[in-house]
């Protein structure tokens, strides 16, 4: 009698042993099918400013020089320069990078909806955010985004399911090191990190604040020593929130017009980020209203409510800078969608689940848009074709490149060429820059260039004592993918 109740009272631990075993290895095919999907698709060359920004700061970290941009992000570039001792080039690192992080969040959104709703609603969701186009295409490129989606998924999975004695603990590193990958996550998590602590009771609370102080400090301080030090970090990231984000997109400085116009990108970037689940959650949204009362009483929509209302109330009435900026709303929202579909877990509930994922990566793989996989091959393809036809063409001694967008990527694929960059020749403040005297060709490498280039002949008459752009004869112009050449007589 012993043995066999011995034997019963062993049953459900083997059972949910088998249960978590299954699991874990759900998750890791999801996260393998994640890397996968993105690697045939990887850039080659860095996607943009901030990839470049972070391709610089493997060669030399400092913020006050954008290398990379404030307020930094050191984890994320730290796991890029170990990378590349192994790869060798700075674009593949920080691709495997991003590319781990869009896969760990894949399986990090499985494990949330299996411990908050059910197995089918974890798989689901995860599935919805493997096939999310931008979240796809941002898998590939050499950009800290989907840390965001990653921390946004473990926060939730910690905190809506009913707290364990470690759920502080656990919570407090997973803010301290996240926020390494992406300082922004102190913003977002930091609602949820509180308000956890605050219902653990201060014998939890006082030793995960100091351990998130303690994590936060261990990435904040080298940061700030590779820049100069505080007083040259505090600068940089005034001059930043200032100007970069307050003065030119908050509602503070911009009034409603900045409100409409950050309202519609975020509504944007999120429509790009869930194309054909957005009807998915629009039902979802429904059936919460009509389910409300029952709504209001789940132990879980705490959780969620403080996960989603920071970025739904910063990014609206500050800044909203990429559509990347909203891959913290994702994994919240695909399990409230997929939850809404799939409770019953039936076929037809799945099915439906089919045709939503096959849109979405058909919209990946078809459409041609700057961020789907026609994107990323144009650009790879564009920016190459002009890193060789201005080798081909154009001597550095005797070449200046004019860039706007492009300005970080031709120092960092062309060093050798000198640049002007063309906020400095038009800014209030400018007071003219001269050419080299042996200069002959001014190279526009970004098409936003082409209509400027007859007002900047006016604009340039400060240029001295080299060719004066305003007195120079504009030649045959040779219009490339990714850029024009206007030749100039001395």
């Amino acid at each position: 009698m012993q043995q066999s109740a011995t034997h019963a009272g062993n049953a459900p631990s083997a059972a949910q042993h088998r249960r978590a075993a299954d699991d874990a290895l759900l998750a890791l095919a999801l996260f393998l099918l994640t890397i996968a999907t993105r690697l045939p698709f990887r850039t080659h060359l860095l996607f943009n400013w901030d990839a470049a920004n972070f391709a610089f700061a493997l060669d030399g970290f400092d913020v006050t020089q954008h290398q990379p941009h404030p307020p930094g992000y050191p984890l994320f570039v730290l796991t890029g320069w170990l990378l590349r001792l192994v790869v060798h080039d700075a674009n593949l690192a920080l691709v495997l990078v991003s590319m781990t992080l869009s896969a760990a969040a894949v399986a990090a959104t499985y494990w949330a909806g299996n411990r908050l709703f059910s197995r089918p609603v974890g798989l689901g969701a995860a599935l919805l955010l493997l096939t999310s186009v931008t979240f796809w295409t941002y898998g590939a490129v050499a950009l800290a985004y989907p840390a965001l989606a990653l921390a946004s998924a473990l926060a939730l999975g910690l905190t809506a399911a009913p707290p364990g004695r470690t759920t502080p603990l656990v919570l407090s590193l997973l803010l301290g090191t996240a926020s390494g990958f992406r300082p922004d996550l102190l913003l977002w998590l930091g609602p949820l990190w509180a308000w956890t602590l605050l219902r653990s009771g201060w014998r939890s609370a006082v030793p995960a604040a100091a351990l998130a102080g303690i994590l936060v400090l261990g990435w904040l301080v080298p940061t700030v020593l590779l820049s100069g030090g505080l007083h040259a970090y505090v600068a940089v990231m005034r001059a930043y929130v200032g100007i970069d984000v307050v003065t030119r997109y908050s509602v503070a400085a911009q009034g409603a017009s900045g409100f409409v116009t950050n309202l519609r990108d975020t509504a944007s970037y999120l429509i790009y980020a869930l194309y054909a689940a957005l009807p998915l959650l629009a039902w979802a949204m429904v059936k919460g209203f009509r389910q409300r009362r029952a709504l209001l009483r789940d132990l879980r929509l705490p959780a969620f409510a403080l996960l989603l209302a920071p970025p739904a109330l910063f990014l609206p009435f500050i800044h909203v800078g990429d559509p990347g900026y909203v891959f913290t709303l994702l994994p919240p929202l695909l399990l409230l969608a997929a939850a809404s579909m799939l409770s019953n877990s039936s076929r037809l509930a799945w099915a439906a689940l089919g045709l939503i994922l096959a849109a979405n990566a058909a919209i990946f793989l078809v459409r041609e848009r700057p961020l789907t996989a026609w994107g990323l091959r144009q650009h790879d393809r564009a920016l190459a074709e002009a890193i060789e036809t201005v080798r081909s063409c154009c001597p550095p001694e005797s070449t200046v490149i004019l860039t706007y967008e492009s300005f970080k990527l031709a120092r960092y694929y062309l060093p050798e060429y000198p640049w002007l960059l063309y906020s400095d020749l038009t800014s209030p403040q400018s007071q003219g820059l001269a050419l080299p005297s042996a200069t002959t060709r001014l190279l526009l490498l970004d098409e936003s260039l082409f209509p400027r280039a007859r007002g900047l002949t006016l604009e340039m008459r400060l240029l001295d004592p080299g060719p004066r752009l305003a007195e120079a004869r504009t030649g045959t112009q040779r219009r490339l993918i990714y850029g024009s050449h206007i030749y100039l007589e001395p």
